[in-house]
Parts: C-alpha cells; structure tokens; sequence
C-alpha cells in the first residue's frame, strides 16, 4: 500500500493519504476508514522545499524545521530508488481547500491522473450521486421517501429508516459531500443538492427522536408496573 502524509493546509497535520485500487483515501490513521478524493481533485503539482514553506507559512501552519520537510522537496519528485521515491506535492480540491504531503509517488500519480480526468455532469437538483462505497447509483426524493436508485430493473433501497450515522465531509456552494451508514452495515459517500441533504437529515433526525421516544415509553411504563406491584 502505498501512503503519503499530510504536513499542513485545510487538512489536519499528520493525517495520512493512501491508496485503494485507483482511489485515494484521507484520514487519521492509514488505511482504517477515511474519507475519498474521487471526483474531488481539482490540481495536483510537484513542488520544491522553498514552496513548500512558503505555503505552510502562509496558510499559518507554521514549520517544524527540517523534520517536517526532511529535504525531500529538493529532490522534486525524481529521487531515484523505483517505488520508494519521495514526492512533495500541493493538492488543491475543487471545494477551494489544500494542503501540502509528501510520500509515495505512486500517490502522487493517482492524484494527478484524478485531476486530468474529466468532469463528471454536475448533479442535478434534489438529487444526490454516491461516489464510493458498498452502493452504487443515485439518491432522489419521491413523495417524502428518500431513494437509492442503483441499476435498471434493481429495486431501489429507502433509506428513511436504515440511517445509522449520517456526516456531512465537506460543502461547496450549493453542494454538499455526505457519508452514510446503514444500520445493515453498508457505508458510502455521495455527492449532491444542498436541500437534498437537508431533507434526509430531518428523517435521520426525526428517526432517532421517535427510537428515543419509545424507549422513553417503555422506560415509564416500566417504572409504573414496578410501582403498581409495591402498591
């Protein structure tokens, strides 16, 4: 598995960036969860040690001397050695957030061959496409019923009542990038119209109020049986 480590930007430091298949995933500890970078990759470039702290300063991230940076940006991504050669690079997202990481070139090329891939059509209104996960299709909204539209002829999956966890990962103008958890255990990540997500977070909500609400319930009418019998 190639990796990559974040040094500063709008990501957390010492975050780490990874390799699945032809993805790339971001998170806190390599290779467990994180979040993708498909479809999110807006530019990608090599750069040298002096941008590299020259960004770090202005983004006010500060730099740990020659720890964090370790000369690799000297070598500007043509440090020889096959596949453990060292790239310094600046990744910038489509959402206007960056950040500066060093590792593997192979993470490198994988970002920029993302960056150079075309532009997918722009998610349309009250709609939401999932981008990486264990579904596949789109998510639309049809008579207060949220839906996972995947292949023709393929029923599609409501998901009014199957949230578990529901995470907004990111927000760009009208659009909002969002994870989701099923109670059956599936987990993926779409992309998609602001009101959208809105809805589906007032019946993920609302969902866990009204579980809340009958456990309550039962709670009391417990507590009352007890009190009846110490009458």
């Amino acid at each position: 598995m190639a990796s990559a480590q974040i040094i500063g930007g709008n990501f957390e430091a010492n975050s780490f960036l990874w390799d699945v298949g032809q993805d790339v995933r971001v998170g806190a500890l390599r290779g467990v969860g994180g979040q993708s970078l498909s479809g999110r990759v807006a530019s990608v470039e090599v750069v040298t040690e002096e941008v590299g702290k020259s960004f770090l300063k202005s983004a006010a991230v500060g730099i740990a001397g020659a720890v964090t940076l370790g000369g690799v940006g000297a070598l500007a991504g043509v440090a020889a050695g096959g596949n453990t050669r060292q790239v310094l690079f600046l990744v910038k997202l489509q959402s206007g957030r960056q950040f500066l990481a060093k590792g593997d070139g192979k993470i490198f090329e994988l970002l920029l061959a993302a960056s150079l891939a075309p532009r997918s059509t722009p998610v349309s209104l009250g709609s939401a496409r999932i981008v990486s996960g264990d579904l596949r299709g789109q998510i639309r909204q049809k008579k207060g019923a949220f839906q996972v539209f995947g292949s023709p002829g393929q029923q599609p999956i409501t998901l009014n009542n199957r949230l578990r966890e529901l995470e907004v990962l990111e927000r760009s103008g009208a659009q909002t990038r969002f994870r989701c958890v099923l109670k059956s255990g599936e987990i993926f990540e779409a992309v998609g119209d602001q009101k959208l997500f809105d809805g589906l977070e007032k019946v993920f909500k609302a969902s866990k109020n009204g579980i809340w609400g009958i456990g309550c319930l039962f709670l009391v009418l417990a507590f009352l049986a007890v009190c009846f019998r110490m009458l």
